[in-house]
């Protein structure tokens, strides 16, 4: 055993590890560190080395190998001017503070300049990594528009023995969890709530065009769980992992291409600028300038509407809202045509709007339905119709490749039933059991059934609780229950997020997500334990003084929105406008008059507190 470990000791320092001479980060002992100033003088043979993330270009030019990042690089935009897109001049620009200029100022130059040289405007913006107090300049956080990269990556050329006792010693040395790193995952990010593929902003700016056009360009929207999602920072889902073993059987080099919107994707493929993408069903239009593999697996569509509407069955329905040029859209026009129907960005958007709306039902594929519901938490929708007609998940390539369509076609024929299975219920639960593996028509009947009674047991059991997912408050149904027991008189207060759209659009969804539990974990901290609080859907939410008097009651809403508002949301001003009404046991009534004077406080200028007795 002491000559198993001696052994090691001796191989770890076998190798030399180069680091830069300004890092000043913890460094295994057992190694031979060497400090150095030009990259271009270390052998990389035998060698562990030690980059800044801007060398992302230079890794993937002399084709070196990631072993793992090393902490995270946090930045700070000062500037003396209100908007990154009027910044004309900017000293410290690094990767990514250049991904996101480039996407929302076409005009800017980068500069060497001092801290003291932005203090006296003779430059526009400079990068710090720490942000200055009181100096009274603009600042503009990076990780608010979901750009976050690691300070340094370990990198290697040749294939190291004995690789999994060495990443056992990084883990103990530095303090993060070990995981590889994948080069999709490095040239991928967020900007603005929008994943995109960055890559071609570093091969454009960078030089190294010729490494892109490699692989093939796969164009996915990360937005359509549980068929396309992001799990542990890896892009994921149904039909995600259903391509990889596609492209592993057929032989594909690719990459993975993030757009946001699925309109952009069909605009990808139409101009040239992606090669597939994987989970579509083809339509008519869509054959002119694309073409499809073989379905790979099919799912039927599942229709929701709010359970507190008149609609129950698929005769009473009248508007149906759906992504727009989503596959879903197409199939209920053309079996559904004289349905009214609302176009929206994702299926996200269909199901809260069918949420809020007694008269407005949404539509998409059974398991995204599900997993929607789930997500967020819209437990007031109900299935009531699963069509008969299902949605042939297909991969579409651009109409000059009919020589990706035969490998393609070649590798799903070649698709067990048992690895079908396996993909998803990884997603979805449940073990579907064929009794004739050989017969595609029992498969999809099994699955499909399956599918129904999974969602309406989730469903159930969903509605019984009485916690809202997102912020660990009450949701509606909580509320509502609570107040039964409430007999003495006692105070109602009505209130939302001021401009939470606008926040979205801005900073992103997670940022909004963000929001709503801050400001859930700051009222639930200034209220008392017998006060009944909840999310009432969306931004908007609900509290009950109980015991507290209409007069009181407005004294403590005041308090309620100065703590909102002189709190930082991480540099970001939110605030909120409330309305007040008394509380005698008549909840709906209660909240009828909340509600006016919440309106009232809105057309007041917000950031206030309106009440009617």
């Amino acid at each position: 055993m002491r000559l198993i470990w001696l052994f090691f000791a001796v191989f770890l320092y076998a190798y030399n590890f180069y680091v830069p001479e300004k890092y000043k980060g913890v460094l295994p002992e057992n190694f031979k560190i060497l400090k150095y100033k030009n990259l271009k003088d270390i052998n990389f043979t035998n060698s562990l080395v030690l980059v800044s993330s801007d060398y992302l270009p230079f890794i993937l030019k002399n084709n070196l190998k990631i072993l793992t990042p090393v902490g995270v690089k946090k930045e700070y935009i000062l500037s003396n001017i209100d908007s990154l897109s009027k910044i004309k001049t900017i000293a410290n620009v690094d990767l990514p503070v250049k991904i996101l200029l480039d996407k929302v100022n076409g005009n800017y130059k980068e500069v060497n300049a001092t801290y003291e040289d932005f203090k006296s405007k003779k430059i526009d913006a400079i990068v710090v990594e720490k942000k200055p107090k009181n100096e009274g300049f603009y600042d503009f956080y990076l990780p608010n528009y979901g750009i976050v990269f690691t300070k340094y990556l370990i990198i290697y050329k040749n294939e190291i023995p004995n690789l999994k006792s060495i990443n056992m010693h990084f883990e103990k040395i530095f303090d993060f969890k070990f995981k590889p790193v994948y080069l999709s995952l490095i040239l991928t990010g967020y900007y603005i709530d929008r994943k995109v593929e960055f890559s071609k902003v570093l091969f454009e700016n960078y030089y190294v065009q010729k490494e892109a056009e490699e692989k093939l360009r796969v164009a996915v929207t990360p937005n359509w769980p549980p068929f396309d999602i992001y799990v542990n920072d890896r892009l994921s889902g149904i039909g995600v992992d259903f391509f990889k073993l596609i492209a592993k059987k057929a032989g594909l080099n690719y990459r993975f291409i993030i757009v946001n919107y699925w309109p952009d994707v069909l605009k990808m493929i139409q101009e040239k600028e992606a090669d597939i993408t994987p989970n579509t069903s083809e339509t008519r239009d869509r054959k002119k300038y694309a073409l499809f593999s073989k379905p790979y697996y099919s799912f039927p569509l599942g229709i929701v509407c709010n359970s507190n509407s008149h609609v129950k069955t698929l005769k009473q329905v009248k508007k149906i809202a759906v992504g727009k040029d989503f596959t879903a859209e197409k199939l209920m026009k053309k079996h559904y045509p004289n349905l009214q129907y609302i176009e929206v960005k994702n299926v996200k958007d269909a199901l809260e709007l069918a949420a809020k709306s007694k008269d407005v039902c949404a539509v998409d594929m059974l398991p995204v339905i599900l997993w929607n519901i789930q997500k967020l938490s819209l437990y007031n929708l109900n299935l009531v119709h699963k069509t008969s007609f299902k949605f042939n998940l297909q991969i579409m390539i651009r109409k000059d490749r009919p020589d990706l369509l035969k490998k393609i076609n070649k590798a799903i024929d070649s698709l067990s039933q048992e690895e079908k299975s396996k993909i998803v219920n990884k997603y979805i639960g449940g073990i579907l059991k064929e009794e004739n593996s050989n017969n595609s028509l029992v498969f999809i009947f099994v699955s499909i059934i399956i599918l129904i009674i999974l969602a309406l047991i989730i469903l159930k059991y969903r509605k019984s609780s009485m916690t809202d997912e997102l912020t660990g408050i009450l949701n509606r149904r909580g509320v509502i229950k609570e107040a039964k027991k409430i007999s003495v008189e006692s105070t109602l207060l009505f209130f939302d997020i001021d401009y939470f759209k606008k926040i979205n659009d801005t900073y992103g969804h997670e940022f909004g997500d963000y929001v709503l539990k801050e400001i859930s974990k700051l009222i639930k901290s200034s209220i008392r334990n017998s006060d009944v609080f909840g999310r009432w859907g969306g931004e908007e939410f609900i509290l009950i003084l109980r015991g507290t008097k209409y007069k009181d009651g407005l004294k403590v809403a005041e308090k309620i929105r100065k703590v909102v508002e002189n709190y930082d949301f991480n540099g970001i001003k939110v605030t909120i406008s409330i309305g007040a009404a008394p509380f005698r046991g008549d909840l709906q009534n209660a909240v009828e008059k909340a509600d006016k004077a919440l309106y009232e406080a809105k057309e007041s200028g917000r950031n206030q507190v309106k009440g009617i007795e």
